[in-house]
């Protein structure tokens, strides 16, 4: 081997404040979560260089030993014999408690997460459900925190690969290995961050949580390791690195990591780190000599264990006490149960793993492979056996008998449907979050964190082409979930009159025109994606020329309800090109789940509450109908079929009005066909012509 492509490889020594850092991080994650209340801490940021230090420096020296290829076997045996064992067995676990402590309605979830975390790819599950990280409560995965070490195993998958393309390079150009991963870290590093800074402005959620928005924060870990840590002045080192230590601790009392993170400010915890991983000193006071010593080293030990157990711990004990969060006497409780099946996990079942896989890697590899597979298939399995009863469940709702079911017609002022008694609710209470309108399952519904193009949902009945669709009346559906809720209800009209509905729909995305000009609590904040298809869904209105265009008159999503500036601004471009409106008063927004609230409370009546109240009540009147007069606006305030008088029941007519906190069931939004029918034949007449 060339000594050109050796020189100047990472050294091969142990650095036991590394160990004792990954204690402290692990100690902030765990404090800020139980302690906190719903802050995030730097640790994780920490964590992730620790891990992009590490293993930068082991395979950079066996792929430039060996001059290119590294040996499969020992690096996925490495991998699986530290990884593997604590998280099957942890997940396992969580998976059969969740099974027992969590409601019905969060088990497919449960079995489904179980799987991603198996697999390393936690972070795009939560992705693809839209679930943005967030504070700890009952309704919270156990699992949310795996994605974290999701990114790490698929870091784990990546460096190798480039690893060994860089050695590969310098040995053809009579490099250095060193300079050419140097490089690589470098672009990683480069390439990474601004994908985070360009994602943190368009979806922070997603951001948060995506693999190629915190590569930067491994490779800042890989480029410590390749340039070396002596670069501070050895007269400096002591106080560097305790302003290192400060910039870690006090990150999350300062930051809202995760609203600011990966951004530009998770520069606050990776420069702690840098600070403290080049303040190496012999000083008893240094913070090289307090890291490398208890109680960090000792925490560093259980570290892996203890994150872990300890947010399963936090999300079972929420649930079982109803709370969204903790006293400091529970959250002690909490910490003192992670602590010790942390120490159990690591004396039993880390540290034989080590020393019986340590000389068999493939044995290690074999038994990973095998026992994920037998973990990962039971969860599997058990999600097709939850999916295939919820499939049910969601039929038996589409099909229920409208006199035992009859949902908002009991609200009928001329002639309210009577009410059987010791009937049970539908939608089950266990499938109700999945009662959505159908076109939540078509690839043209989109996602803020998709493209700003436009794209339309054709009737499933009629499609474009099939006979006589030209002849039939088009109803267009668009302005986000809360216009796209009513799309039941008009699948049942659509069925009665023959229309086409049409949908267009992101989700979160209203129809207005606000790009930030008009400030809030009036107008709500969208992202750029929504802007960009706010800008082309009129034409498409044009192009479509519908007999009328189906959208939210108010929104409940300010404080207080409001009909917001960016909506009369789209009604009048649709105006210009006489296209006919219908605006709907929004409906309000509750603070937790309706279908959860239910399971825990011991009658219907104690999840009933006020219309003005909530997390985003509706005001009195309603907003539409003190703006000037709007004759071009078919204005629709169908609130008194939901939210009787002052009250807003959780259950009406023996049908579940919430399938969540914010949107109608599609059960009851069946319900409601008739009293929207009523309303459409007097602000939308042109939907009837062809019936008179």
């Amino acid at each position: 081997m060339s000594s050109a492509l050796t020189t100047g490889l990472p050294e091969r020594r142990y650095r036991p404040e590394l160990h004792g850092l990954r204690g402290l991080a692990i100690v902030l994650v765990v404090a800020f979560h139980l302690f906190g209340q719903g802050r995030v801490s730097g640790g994780i940021d920490v964590f992730l260089c620790v891990s992009g230090y590490l293993f930068t420096g082991i395979l950079l020296r066996e792929s430039a030993g060996r001059g290119g290829p590294v040996s499969v076997s020992a690096y996925f045996g490495r991998l699986a014999r530290r990884l593997l064992p604590p998280m099957i067995v942890v997940v396992a676990s969580v998976t059969l408690a969740g099974l027992i402590v969590l409601p019905g309605m969060r088990h497919e979830a449960l079995l489904r997460e179980a799987g991603a975390s198996l697999l390393y790819v936690e972070n795009w599950a939560l992705i693809s459900s839209q679930l943005q990280y967030e504070a700890a409560g009952p309704a919270t995965s156990p699992f949310q925190h795996i994605w974290s070490l999701s990114v790490q195993g698929q870091f784990y998958l990546l460096w190798p690969v480039l690893t060994v393309a860089a050695v590969l390079v310098a040995k053809r150009m009579g490099w250095s290995a060193r300079r050419a991963m140097i490089g690589v870290s470098g672009a990683v590093v480069i390439g990474s961050f601004s994908y985070a800074v360009f994602l943190h402005e368009t979806d922070q959620a997603v951001a948060y949580l995506h693999t190629g928005s915190r590569l930067w924060q491994l490779a800042i870990g890989a480029l410590l390791a390749l340039i070396g840590t002596r670069v501070v002045p050895r007269r400096a080192r002591p106080v560097t690195g305790w302003i290192g230590i400060a910039l870690i601790v006090s990150c999350g009392f300062i930051l809202d990591g995760a609203e600011l993170f990966p951004g530009p400010w998770a520069l606050w915890p990776v420069l702690g780190f840098v600070l403290v991983m080049t303040a190496e000193h012999p000083a008893p006071w240094g913070v090289s000599q307090v890291l490398a010593r208890a109680p960090f080293s000792a925490i560093g030990d259980i570290s892996y264990a203890l994150y872990l157990w300890h947010w399963p711990l936090l999300i079972f004990w929420l649930t079982l006490r109803g709370r969204d969060e903790l006293g400091w006497r529970s959250a002690s409780v909490i910490l003192i149960g992670a602590l010790i099946l942390s120490y159990l996990t690591h004396r039993f079942i880390e540290r034989p793993a080590t020393v019986w896989f340590t000389p068999r890697p493939r044995v290690a590899i074999a038994a990973g492979v095998v026992s994920v597979a037998l973990v990962a298939g039971g969860a599997l399995a058990g999600l097709r056996v939850v999916e295939a009863a919820h499939a049910d469940r969601l039929a038996e709702a589409v099909a229920a008998d409208p006199d035992r079911y009859p949902g908002a017609l009991a609200l009928d002022p001329r002639s309210p449907r009577p009410v059987p008694k010791g009937v049970e609710p539908i939608p089950s209470f266990d499938v109700a979050h999945q009662d959505q309108p159908d076109y939540y399952a078509w690839p043209c519904r989109q996602t803020p964190s998709g493209s700003g193009e436009v794209t339309v949902c054709d009737d499933p009945e009629h499609p474009e082409g099939s006979p006589g669709w030209r002849d039939r009346p088009v109803v267009l559906v668009t302005g986000g979930s809360h216009a796209g809720q009513w799309v039941p209800t008009f699948r049942v009209l659509a069925q009665r009159h023959g229309w086409r509905v049409l949908v267009a729909d992101m989700a979160g995305c209203q129809l207005t025109t606000n790009r930030g000009q008009y400030p809030p609590p009036r107008d709500v904040p969208v992202s750029e994606a929504c802007q960009e298809w706010n800008e082309g869904i009129v034409e498409v209105i044009d192009d479509l020329a519908p007999d009328a265009v189906f959208t939210l008159a108010t929104t409940s999503l300010g404080k207080p309800e409001s009909t917001p500036l960016g909506f009369l601004d789209q009604w009048e471009h649709l105006r210009e090109r006489e296209i006919p409106v219908v605006g709907i008063r929004d409906s309000p927004r509750r603070v937790q789940p309706v279908p959860e609230c239910l399971v825990a409370a011991e009658d219907p009546d104690d999840c009933t509450v006020n219309r003005r109240s909530g997390a985003y009540g509706l005001a009195d009147p309603s907003p539409f109908t003190q703006l000037s007069p709007r004759p071009d606006i078919g204005y629709v305030d169908l609130s008194q079929w939901y939210c009787p008088g002052t009250k807003c029941p959780a259950v009406i007519g023996n049908v579940l009005v919430y399938r969540d906190a914010s949107h109608l069931s599609s059960a009851y939004a069946r319900s409601l066909a008739d009293p929207l029918d009523a309303e459409l034949r007097r602000v939308a007449p042109q939907l009837y012509r062809s019936q008179d």
